[in-house]
C-alpha cells in the first residue's frame, strides 16, 4: 500500500520527480514482494513437514 501511494504521487509530479518516485516504488515494492513470498513459502513448508522427530541410536 505504501509503495502504491508513491505511484499515485508520481502521477501529479513533474517529469524528474515522477521518474524517481516511480522507480523507488517499483524497486522497493518488488523487493518487499520477494521477501513476503519467501517467508510465506518457508512457513508453509515448515508447517507441512511437521515437528522434528528425535533419533534413537
Amino acid at each position: 500500500m505504501a509503495f502504491a501511494s508513491l505511484l499515485d504521487t508520481a502521477a501529479g509530479a513533474d517529469a524528474a520527480n515522477a521518474e524517481s518516485l516511480s522507480t523507488t516504488a517499483l524497486v522497493a515494492g518488488g523487493w518487499c514482494l520477494v521477501v513476503v513470498v519467501f517467508a510465506t513459502v518457508g512457513t508453509i513448508r515448515r508447517s507441512l513437514r511437521g515437528p522434528p522427530t528425535a533419533q534413537v541410536s
